[in-house]
Order: C-alpha cells, then structure tokens, then sequence
C-alpha cells in the first residue's frame, strides 16, 4: 500500500492505493451509482472506522481519538 499526502476540502486526506476483488469493486460501485454513498472513497473510510472501533470494543487496540474518527466520516 502507498500513500502520499493530499489536502480536501475536509481537511488533510492521505491517498492509499490498494488491491481488492473484482467483486467487492464492482459492489462498491453498485452502491455508489444507487446514490447510498458519494464515493468509493466514503464506504472504505467508513468501513475503517467500523473495523477499528470494533477491535476497540474488543480491546485489541487502544481507545480511539472520538474527535478524530468523526472527521474521517464527515
């Protein structure tokens, strides 16, 4: 995975390159031509959010920046 730093108009935003299944790509962007989400980008970003706050919960890592996760979803 790269990444290389970029701002938005929401703040500091990293762009990451990854590899995925044809198949999860092709329901990512079903979901986004629905109008469910604006972006690949917003269902990854909130699929991260939903992975790390759950090992939290299972305490695996340690307490999230609430704060800092809200602005990752907004």
């Amino acid at each position: 995975m790269s990444a290389e730093g970029m701002t938005s108009s929401q703040g500091k935003k990293l762009k990451i390159s990854v590899s995925i299944s044809r198949y999860l790509k092709e329901e990512m962007d079903a979901l986004v031509e629905s109008g469910e989400f604006s972006s690949v980008s917003e269902i990854i970003s909130l699929a991260v959010v939903k992975f790390l706050t759950e090992l939290e919960a299972k305490g695996r890592i340690k307490s999230l920046n609430r704060k800092e996760l809200v602005k990752c979803i907004a």
